[in-house]
């Protein structure tokens, strides 16, 4: 071999499931992956393999079955996660054109030049995480966001906003202003749909929720949608976090519906009408 080869090859499914397939990772782990095989269970399979940018400090094994966190390349296990351990999956732009790859549960923060390694990486992790069993089932039939940061809405969100604009808390009031805050949720879920191309998502979820979603959950409505995008792609997490104080200081604004209906919260069906 010359001077800079090496005697290592990779394996197909080894080769195929790297995220980024610059030849000093590919190099690196094809020295790791008798070890990293070592470490599989039986009948377990590859499904994404990346390496820490810049130090290389981290490599990340994302099988069918867990997240093995190594180093080395893959010569050195330090940590085995099973879906039930990860509790959140982000990624974070450091500001300097790198982003972080932080893994909620084991502790996990890996950093990647580009974007779309990071996602990637963060999307198979989010795969296998869906795995785990999940909390507890919803009055709905859909299985409840284990994790979920954003705080359950109903009925604090709403009582709380017609309190500070005096508006009285009697259910119709109630039920419209949840109304009115489902409409700008489903309009920013459709945004998160189009921003990451997945139509069978968006299909999904207007199948559940056109029309209000379920009647019985007509008060739970949007935090049934938060559940829903949750639980679809972890990059809604961030943005679904920042979501309602950004609604919450909108319906507070002094033109807001609240503050111009005379202690009345006009349904979308008006505002429609105009």
């Amino acid at each position: 071999m010359g001077l800079f080869g090496g005697g290592e090859s990779l394996s197909e499914d080894f080769r195929a499931a790297l995220a980024d397939d610059a030849g000093h990772h590919r190099r690196m782990i094809a020295k790791g992956e008798p070890n990293i095989r070592s470490c599989f269970q039986d009948g377990e399979t590859v499904r994404l393999i990346a390496v820490e940018d810049f130090t290389a400090t981290h490599t990340l094994v994302v099988t069918d079955r867990r997240l093995l966190v190594m180093r080395k390349g893959g010569r050195v296990l330090d940590r085995s996660v099973t879906p039930e351990e990860i509790r959140d999956v982000e990624v974070r732009p450091t500001g300097t054109g790198s982003f972080l790859l932080v893994v909620a549960g084991p502790g996990t923060t890996v950093k990647f030049q580009r974007p779309g390694v990071a996602y990637s990486v963060g999307e198979a992790i989010e795969k296998l995480a869906r795995r785990r069993p999940p909390v507890e089932t919803a009055a709905s039939g859909f299985a409840a966001t284990d994790g979920r940061a954003v705080p359950i809405l109903y009925p604090g969100f709403y009582l709380d906003l017609l309190t500070e604009t005096g508006v009285p808390a009697n259910p119709e009031n109630v039920v419209n202003l949840i109304e009115r805050v489902f409409v700008m949720v489903m309009g920013q879920a459709d945004e998160y749909f189009r921003q990451w191309g997945d139509d069978d998502a968006a299909r999904r979820f207007h199948d559940r929720f056109d029309g209000g979603g379920p009647e019985d959950r007509v008060l739970n409505s949007v935090d049934d949608m938060v559940d829903w995008l949750w639980a679809w792609n972890f990059r809604c997490h961030t943005p679904l976090m920042q979501l309602f104080p950004r609604i919450q200081a909108l319906l507070l604004e002094p033109h807001s519906f609240l503050r111009t209906g005379n202690g009345r919260v006009p349904s979308w069906a008006e505002y429609q009408e105009g």
